[in-house]
């Protein structure tokens, strides 16, 4: 199956604090299951927007659902545990969408 390329994550931190971007996970609707995109150490200042472009395998023209795995910085070098965003929906995964995120 082809990838969905050029997928650009706008992910704007309404948090006091910083926050870590751990992953997107993302709906394959054919095999019916979620994968994965890692995004590595992508850390986002409080009271900022960053964006990400990535390519979203095996799910090029389908509806994906995709959300966000975050923490946030409580200090020093300590995280809290992982959350996750409500899941966005890009109708038709074609190529060139852009999905946007609010960490509240």
């Amino acid at each position: 199956m082809a990838a969905c390329k050029d997928v650009k994550f706008v992910i704007t931190n309404d948090r006091a604090q910083e926050i870590k971007i751990l992953k997107a996970q993302y709906y394959d609707t054919e095999r019916e299951k979620w994968r994965t995109e890692d995004f590595g150490p992508w850390k986002i200042a409080s009271k900022t927007t960053d964006s990400s472009t990535e390519n979203l395998e095996y799910v090029k023209n389908q509806e994906v659902k995709i959300k966000i795995e975050w923490k946030y910085n409580t200090g020093g070098m300590h995280w809290s545990d992982a959350h996750t965003t409500e899941p966005q929906v890009i109708p038709k995964c074609s190529g060139g969408q852009t999905v946007k995120f609010i960490i509240t």
